[in-house]
């Protein structure tokens, strides 16, 4: 957390976005994966732009998919034991860098979001609230839908939400039914609807893919030659009205990992959005490659008169 260079009445956070899908792995299997290297960056780097993306981040939202525990938890409460493994985890690796604490927490079946935010920033929050969608058909196990978590950071609302919608590349209406779905139906008792948050950060297996072959696709990102390999990529093919809007924004893309995504959404064109660093983990314990986003906001500080504890909105 830093003073704005332009304006001293706002205050910069920076966010790290991160998702990731385990293919049916339990909470036990994934917290001996080497998820450090994931959530604080590969220590090996000489990319000294990204190691500076990854120092004094505020915020962590980390989410999952296809968290396979013998005991699913509710929404809040009553959380499954696999569901504390992997939070205690978590808390344990960022404890390297800073002092954080877990605002919320959410699991529906086999997805997971985490909110971990520096203890400093603890008073600054307010009207912390979690909500759940399943969009599978009835026909089917109950995997394909969104967690969603939303709170205040000094004056500023902010709705994160890990989604894992329809797979395959055939079934991208589907897909773009799916968020659509989720858009529409995810809720709070502070804010109308997602889209009334200042920011969105929909992050997730979204599932979205490329319409060429592997070994093209693959080639192309030997080469770096992203814009090519982008023009056959599902998500940006099929944005609204079709599909996902136009609003949210992807950072530029340098990995092969079109599954796993991050997109920003700003409610007011003034409000401020600067990507840091948009990259892939080097971690080989699923078909999927966990991703992470790190950007900047800057959010407008609160009276200190006017400060409430944080608090979870109580189930109705």
């Amino acid at each position: 957390m830093a003073a704005n260079q332009q304006s001293k009445t706002t205050l910069q956070i920076r966010i790290a976005a991160c998702s990731y899908n385990v293919k049916n792995k339990s909470s036990t299997d994934v917290v001996s994966m080497p998820l450090e290297n994931w959530l604080l960056g590969d220590k090996e780097t000489i990319d000294s732009k990204k190691k500076e993306a990854y120092k004094d981040v505020d915020i962590y939202a980390v989410g999952f998919q296809e968290v396979d525990d013998p005991t699913i938890g509710s929404i809040i409460d009553d959380k499954s034991l696999g569901h504390m493994v992997l939070q205690n985890s978590i808390q344990k690796i960022l404890t390297k860098v800073g002092i954080y604490k877990c605002l919320i927490s959410v699991e529906l079946q086999k997805k997971r979001l985490y909110i971990f935010i520096k203890e400093c920033l603890f008073k600054y929050v307010a009207n912390v609230s979690a909500d759940a969608i399943d969009v599978s058909p009835r026909t089917t196990p109950s995997s394909k839908g969104a967690v969603f978590v939303r709170f205040l950071l000094h004056s500023t609302s902010f709705a994160f939400t890990c989604s894992h919608l329809t797979a395959f590349e055939n079934r991208l209406l589907e897909r773009n039914k799916n968020y659509f779905e989720i858009a529409k139906n995810l809720s709070s008792p502070y804010a109308i609807d997602l889209h009334s948050h200042d920011y969105v950060i929909w992050l997730g297996d979204l599932n979205y893919r490329l319409e060429m072959p592997k070994e093209t696709a693959e080639k192309l990102a030997v080469h770096t030659n992203w814009p090519e390999l982008l023009k056959y990529d599902q998500l940006e093919r099929s944005r609204e009205p079709d599909g996902i809007s136009q609003d949210y924004q992807e950072a530029n893309i340098t990995f092969l990992s079109q599954e796993q995504r991050v997109l920003v959404r700003k409610r007011k064109k003034n409000l401020t959005y600067n990507s840091i660093y948009y990259g892939s983990a080097k971690l080989r314990t699923s078909d999927h490659r966990p991703v992470i986003l790190i950007f900047d906001i800057d959010v407008l500080p609160l009276d200190e008169s006017k400060i409430q504890v944080a608090a979870v909105a109580p189930k109705s």
